[in-house]
Order: C-alpha cells, then structure tokens, then sequence
C-alpha cells in the first residue's frame, strides 16, 4: 500500500527535517489565500493596544512599566488630578497584581501630599475606583529631596478589562506642583 505524503518545496530536500521548509505547501498556500480573502473582505487589524495586551499576556506572566513621568502643575488651590496615558488601559488591564513606584521631586511647597488611585472599567468610559483606600494614600512630600513611594494591589479583587492610575497632588493654601513618575511591576497570578 502506497501512503501519499503532501507535496513539499524542493528545498526541504537539502535542509533539515525542522526547517520552514518542512511545512507542506498545501498548508502555506491555504494560509496565503485566507490573507488575501480576509484583505478582500475589508477587515480591519485589530487595533494596536488590544495586540499588545493579547502579546503580554501570552509571553510574560509580569511587565515593568512607566506609565507616567511629567510635571503636575497646579492649576489652582487645594489639589491637581491627572491620569495616566490611555495608551496603558489595555496592558495593566491584562494583570492581576500591580505594584506601584512613585518618584517624585521638584515639590513645590512644604506639605504637599500624593495620592494614586487604580481605577478600573469594562468599556473604557465609566471609570470606578478599585478599593479602598487608594494604593498610595495621602503620603506627605518633602520640598529638597527625592520622594519615593510605594503601594501595590494584590489583585484579590478581579479588575475589569482596561486600568488606569490618577495621581492626585494636596496642598493647603498654594496650588501645589511636582514632578512624578510612576513606574508599574505589573503580574498574573
């Protein structure tokens, strides 16, 4: 009895049994014509961010991340919110665990406080605070020197798809200013 084995491109003769080579054209060709159908179809990539969580969630069970490094000037008495950059949503969505780094310098008035929240949502416009309280609560900042702190969430509460921090600075009686980075360790169970 004579078994048929699929057609292969002649340059698997030479090369080694683990080479592309070795993959039947049949199988390349089949891969070829589905592209092409799905370009005729007019399908749209997926966009970048939801690639790039899908990649870290197959390739790594942790990431490092700086999600925030700028200046938060105060635009008026009392505190100044800010966000991190909707280009993060998707990744820190994919973790469970995050540990959360603040550096901050350049303080511009004594007793000013930083807060960072986690916020979290399922369609990416209906934000809610992830617990209480935040991961970084009310630390006080001092004006001369290099501030760091610390915070993490330990991922007992299931976090919806996209995730993002707001970092909040206090100040009584000035508009308070600094410069913060936030630097994420992010992890799966």
């Amino acid at each position: 009895m004579l078994i048929e084995e699929p057609m292969r491109d002649r340059r698997d003769l030479t090369d080694g049994p683990d080479t592309l080579w070795d993959i039947p054209i049949v199988g390349r060709e089949r891969a070829d014509r589905e592209g092409l159908e799905r370009h005729e179809r007019h399908e749209r990539p997926e966009p970048e961010a939801h690639v790039l969580a899908r990649v870290l969630a197959l390739a790594a069970e942790e990431q490092s991340f700086c999600v925030f490094d700028d200046v938060i000037a105060g635009g008026g008495l009392g505190s100044s919110s800010l966000r991190t950059d909707p280009t993060h949503d998707d990744a820190l969505g994919v973790f469970d665990q995050l540990a959360i780094q603040a550096v901050v310098s350049q303080v511009t008035s004594s007793g000013t406080t930083l807060t960072v929240a986690i916020e979290h949502s399922a369609d990416r416009r209906n934000w809610l605070e992830k617990g209480a309280p935040p991961v970084i609560d009310a630390v006080v900042m001092g004006t001369t020197r290099t501030n760091v702190a610390f915070g993490a969430d330990a991922g007992l509460t299931p976090s919806l798809g996209f995730v993002r921090l707001r970092i909040t600075l206090t100040a009584s009686l000035v508009a308070p200013g600094a410069r913060v980075a936030l630097y994420v360790r992010a992890r799966s169970r």
